[in-house]
């Protein structure tokens, strides 16, 4: 089962049968979930990007 947040409109999957019970209150909440799980996610992608570029700037002065 395919579902986009609502907010920041992030794609994720879910096990149809693992939800069909779920209310919408409940799926909301996993919405949720979702967003700040991918912003974590970014947020450790850009990390890691910045210390990758200091330590390039640091070899390249020598």
């Amino acid at each position: 089962m395919h579902r986009t947040t609502p907010r920041l409109k992030v794609d994720y999957y879910l096990n149809p049968e693992e939800v069909s019970d779920w209310s919408l209150r409940k799926l909301s909440q996993l919405d949720a979930k979702a967003e700040v799980n991918y912003v974590n996610k970014l947020q450790m992608e850009c990390e890691n990007e910045i210390d990758q570029r200091g330590r390039l700037m640091q070899d390249a002065q020598g």
